[in-house]
């Protein structure tokens, strides 16, 4: 081999292993300068070779990359961590120096910057971008990626100055963006950004794009998987509502069974209180209509229950108009009436710590409407009963009576014997309530007499000679059912044939009574003999005479022009013969009062002596008693 040739032989075996190594492009040129024309046109094409293997070693590097984070994507679930991960590879990708995502926002039809990776400036993450707006307009609206190398200046886009100031916060110059696109809708446009002038070469623009697509995909997944979490989460939530929801109306059922077995049993109004109380866990009183406690939860007494305030008057008497119960969180009381059930008819008040579920309301409601169905009922049976026996006392009292015999039957239906003496007991009480009243009275006679409404009055009929006993024990019993005193007539027989008679008489001693301004008092005939003679027969006519001997021109005056001059003397005796006060007690003038003093001087001269008008004012008196006392016949109940 010549020198030549052995020379050509080791430049050949140089550029070799220079090339095998991948050795610097100075070294490489050297050693082309030392070889022939051939030999350097043999390198250039294994140097066109040694590029196209490092462009597919980059390029293999770059996929296995996209690979490595479409495959990361894929293992994301939060929608969240999905964006983070996507700029922060979007960035290492293209070894950028800002990675961001801004997102569309369906409600505001714009796009927000979601998440960044690399930013500085917290203006940079609350862009919001108008969809004609900027390079990600330009991107959304084309659905392809567009670059620019120096954005500040780029004309191709529409600018903004609060979006031109936060990119140069970031002294952003360079910019690429890629469209996010699901199921045809752009759902974003993921970014990557540089603080100098770059030009993003096609490879780049294509992997960043194929990130996108990957991204879109993932996000979209994220998305779904999230949503449907949070259904199935909803979907547990709704079914632990409803396993709640199904026990506490099977309690409610269970109850309601309770309490409807309980009264089928014949349970009474403190087994119904005692078992509400047990199953509301709480204290419970049963109230009629007025809210007077009748039974309560507190060992069966109403009185041992809380006082019931006026603030839970006022929320009874509002329960009852709309139908439900009424909480007063202030006092921890429930209300509940059952105005539904024809009409108010009682309800439950009831005190508990804690708040009652919706179940338990509907409970307490339920509960309330048995115990209108418990007083209905009472109520009902009461009153056919005092309807009975006010038909039985009416035979008793009115003249001519029906058949005796058949009418002490009756009375002995009710353990009452009409056999022997009997006593008549009148009473007049303020504002009385008739089915409560009749109850107490019949309470206070502990089923030994009759008692019920005649002509417009309470009236007792009671064996045994002694009437004003009886009295005064009715009138300790219904005093609370009576808004003023009680006042009585008493009256007795010694046979129930005469009962119409006693009664006749012991309604006039209660009008005596009442006339006379004795509210309160118990009147027989006994205690009011000094007025036998407005009583009897014989001295109502006599009477009669006195009256028209001493009063005939006054009261005939009256009588045809309408006027009171016969009151206006009494008056004026009544007042000792006072003006001012006799007056004031006719509500008139001093100057009308002596006007009609003059007239009555006309009519009975000498009226002011003093001997006459003593026994004027004992007419005018008499006139005035027997006028209250007149008694019409007792006939109907």
């Amino acid at each position: 081999m010549s020198a030549s040739e052995e020379s050509g032989v080791a430049a050949l075996r140089a550029i070799v292993r220079n090339l095998g190594r991948s050795g610097p492009v100075d070294d490489l040129q050297a050693l082309l300068n030392q070889a022939d024309d051939e030999l350097r046109a043999d390198v250039g094409l294994a140097l066109q070779v040694r590029e196209q293997i490092e462009h597919h070693r980059q390029r293999e590097s770059e996929l296995l990359a996209l690979y490595e984070t479409a495959r990361d994507l894929t293992a994301l679930r939060d929608v969240e961590r999905v964006l983070r991960a996507i700029v922060r590879r979007a960035r290492q990708l293209l070894s950028s120096d800002i990675g961001y995502f801004s997102l569309y926002d369906p409600d505001r039809g714009d796009y927000y910057v979601r998440a960044t990776e690399g930013s500085v400036s917290a203006q940079f993450a609350r862009i919001r971008v108008p969809p004609d707006v900027g390079i990600c307009g330009v991107v959304a609206s084309d659905r392809r990626p567009r670059f620019s190398s120096a954005y500040a200046t780029d004309k191709r886009f529409q600018h903004a100055d609060a979006i031109d100031d936060a990119v140069l916060g970031e002294q952003v110059e360079s910019i690429l963006g890629v469209p996010l696109l699901a199921e045809d809708r752009v759902i974003g446009v993921l970014f990557v950004a540089d603080r100098y002038s770059r030009t993003y070469t096609p490879q780049q623009i294509a992997l960043l794009d194929s990130l996108g697509a990957h991204a879109a995909v993932a996000l979209e997944n994220a998305r779904l998987f999230q949503e449907a979490r949070e259904a199935l989460a909803r979907e547990r939530q709704v079914n632990l509502e409803l396993q709640v929801r199904t026990r506490e109306v099977q309690s409610a059922a269970d109850v309601h069974e309770h309490l409807t077995s309980l009264l089928a049993r014949g349970g009474g109004l403190d087994d119904l209180a005692q078992c509400i109380a047990r199953e509301l866990a709480g204290h419970v009183v049963v109230a009629d209509d007025t809210l007077d406690p009748i039974s309560s939860s507190y060992h069966g007494r109403a009185a041992d229950a809380p006082a019931v305030t006026e603030e839970v008057r006022e929320a009874f008497a509002h329960s009852n108009r709309l139908g439900r119960s009424i909480h007063l969180p202030s006092r921890n009381v429930w209300v509940a009436s059952a105005g539904g059930v024809s009409g108010s008819q009682g309800g439950l008040v009831l005190w508990r710590e804690d708040d009652l579920t919706p179940s338990q309301v509907r409970t307490l409601e339920r509960a309330a409407m048995m115990v209108a169905l418990v007083l209905l009922s009472r109520e009902r049976v009461t009153a056919a009963e005092h309807r009975a026996m006010g038909d039985l006392i009416a035979g008793l009292l009115k003249h001519p009576q029906d058949d005796l015999e058949s009418l002490r039957r009756g009375a002995r239906r009710y353990g009452v014997a009409l056999d022997g003496p009997v006593s008549v007991v009148v009473l007049h009480l303020i504002e009385e309530r008739s089915t409560q009243t009749v109850q107490f009275a019949r309470t206070a006679l502990a089923d030994s007499g009759l008692v019920g409404h005649f002509n417009g009055e309470l009236v007792a009929i009671v064996p045994g000679p002694d009437g004003e006993a009886v009295a005064r024990r009715m009138q300790d019993e219904m005093a609370s059912v009576s808004h003023g005193p009680i006042t009585a007539g008493v009256a007795r027989t010694s046979d129930a044939s005469d009962l119409a008679d006693a009664y006749r008489r012991a309604s006039q001693c209660l009008k005596l009574l009442l006339t006379l301004g004795r509210d309160g008092a118990i009147g027989t005939e006994a205690l009011l003999s000094p007025y036998a003679l407005l009583l009897s027969e014989r001295g109502r006519a006599e009477l009669e005479r006195f009256l028209e001997e001493l009063l005939a021109p006054l009261l005939d005056w009256d009588a045809q022009r309408h006027t009171d001059l016969a009151r206006t003397l009494l008056t004026y005796f009544d007042c000792a013969h006072n003006t001012t006060a006799a007056a004031s007690a006719l509500h008139i003038h001093s100057n009308t009062l002596r006007q009609r003093l003059d007239k009555i001087t006309t009519l009975l001269p000498g009226w002011n002596e003093p001997a006459r008008a003593l026994d004027l004012h004992l007419a005018l008196r008499l006139h005035a008693l027997r006028n209250k006392l007149s008694v019409q016949p007792a006939t109907q109940p």
